[in-house]
């Protein structure tokens, strides 16, 4: 299952959920991010056998 956010990438394989931050150069939260990542949790809950929520900082610009 892969669902794409405003500012995040949410992937759910082999019993892993995957939450990946897309908000360049530097993933700072902000509101609605933070709601996002409310949103993708609660998409895990259907999903009893998964065994680790990963979270993952998406590519930063060059030379930071």
């Amino acid at each position: 299952m892969t669902k794409e956010f405003e500012h995040l990438k949410f992937k759910i394989d082999d019993r892993v959920a995957r939450i990946t931050f897309a908000r360049p150069p530097l993933n700072v939260f902000n509101i609605s991010m933070m709601r996002e990542i409310g949103d993708a949790l609660n998409d895990c809950l259907p999903h009893r056998d998964l065994a680790a929520i990963v979270f993952r900082r998406g590519a930063r610009h060059q030379g930071l």
